[in-house]
């Protein structure tokens, strides 16, 4: 998981890993983080709650 954003600035690391990877699954077309999710071991059932999906 990288610490450092696009421009180099230190991200916020104080998230749990999880919700960071939920927000970031989230703003993916669902898709895309069906795909990253299958990569993660994260089932569509737990993928939807995160991509806002119900």
């Amino acid at each position: 998981m990288q610490t450092r954003d696009a421009n180099g600035n230190l991200q916020d690391m104080s998230a749990p890993s999880s919700t960071r990877v939920g927000n970031k699954l989230a703003s993916m077309p669902y898709y895309r983080a069906n795909q990253y999710a299958q990569r993660l071991d994260i089932d569509e059932n737990n993928l939807m709650p995160m991509h806002g999906r119900h």
